[in-house]
């Protein structure tokens, strides 16, 4: 009963701190490529650039390792080592039990982060093993989201669909490096600094290319559907939507808000696809760390779904219909998309908690 107790009130403490984190961030985050939600894209950038070391492959991104720079790898390192930190064997030395340090700090991440880096001084590193299989972790929602994605843009070329709007595009290629139809036009949609970064670093790339159009815009602070209309963007006509990695790093409101725009925007046969975290995921405890790490580098996860039904339940909403939604790495992946799947020869085997891709259409 104890035990009970102490779980169900490091879930409030948890869940109290998120709000007001959430009631801080809009209009206050940080805005720049390589700080704060930039920096998540420079992760991301750099996961895809790491695929090329896999045997095999699942996807090649020619582009990924310029746009990630040596920043995209210390984003991963920082955040992956305080989670091979708490799995050390030798935690319990210094600092008590596992279970203990987590239960401590429960409610403020950024005090389980000041105490993880403790761990050193003490002379505790984690193993080579121990890293090893927290990057692997780290790695494998990029993985799948990054094919899953994929596949759902090259579907909607397929038919008919020319217009695709990647909200929050980060570093995203999928401009370059998928092939499309002639006359596909890509908008993306990101923070000025991101779009400069972009553009800086692909510029020979981007050159002669006038269909991949850019919108600056912050999320959270300005309207964006206004600036797409300016660059293009046409609603009578169907579009594809994409918001990668994007939710998290807004609050539940404004999460809300992008599903609402995106389907106002949307004409009949458009489809817009996402990804989201799970509600139990931020409340377990193995994930403290990550998360912690995460707010102390200024991309705080701010936002989540229950899963399918209560996100399906804000997509209906407004307007959109789930066709699909799954955890990353469900082997009834190989039924969706299945053409794409089979030209890359593989089938995930397993199954990555708390991080979910989910597609809606607008009928």
């Amino acid at each position: 009963h104890a035990a009970s107790w102490r779980l169900s009130r490091t879930v409030k403490v948890l869940t109290v701190h998120r709000r007001s984190l959430a009631s801080r961030a809009s209009g206050t985050r940080p805005w720049g490529h390589d700080i704060g939600v930039g920096s998540t894209a420079l992760w991301s950038a750099h996961a895809r650039a790491e695929e090329a070391k896999e045997l095999p492959p699942l996807f090649s991104d020619p582009f990924a390792r310029r746009l990630a720079g040596e920043a995209g790898s210390q984003v991963e390192a920082a955040v992956v080592r305080s989670t091979a930190l708490l799995y050390s064997d030798d935690l319990a030395k210094p600092l008590g039990s596992r279970s203990d340090l987590v239960s401590k700090h429960r409610g403020d991440p950024r005090r389980i982060a000041a105490e993880l880096t403790k761990l050193e001084a003490h002379g505790v590193i984690p193993t080579e093993r121990q890293v090893a299989s927290a990057v692997r972790s780290s790695r494998g929602g990029f993985r799948f989201r990054t094919l899953y994605f994929d596949a759902a843009m090259l579907q909607a070329a397929s038919q008919s669909t020319l217009q695709f709007v990647t909200l929050g595009s980060g570093c995203d290629t999928r401009c370059l490096r998928l092939e499309m139809p002639a006359g596909t036009a890509h908008y993306l949609v990101d923070q000025p600094s991101m779009i400069e970064h972009f553009e800086l670093a692909l510029e020979a790339e981007l050159k002669d290319r006038p269909l991949i159009r850019r919108v600056g815009v912050r999320f959270g602070e300005e309207d964006w559907k206004d600036k797409l209309h300016a660059a293009g963007f046409d609603p009578l006509k169907p579009a594809f939507f994409l918001a990668e990695g994007l939710f998290m790093c807004l609050t539940q409101a404004e999460v809300d808000d992008v599903i609402k725009d995106v389907a106002s925007l949307a004409a009949p046969g458009s489809r817009f696809a996402a990804d989201y975290l799970t509600t139990a995921l931020l409340e377990d405890h193995g994930s403290a760390p990550a998360l912690a790490k995460m707010a102390e580098l200024q991309f705080p996860v701010l936002s989540s779904f229950e899963g399918r039904t209560s996100y399906a339940k804000v997509a209906g909403g407004h307007g959109l219909t789930v066709v699909d939604d799954q955890l990353s790495g469900d082997p009834s992946y190989s039924v969706f998309m299945a053409f794409c799947v089979r030209c890359l020869g593989h089938v995930f085997s397993a199954r990555i908690p708390g991080h979910r891709v989910t597609l809606s259409e607008k009928y």
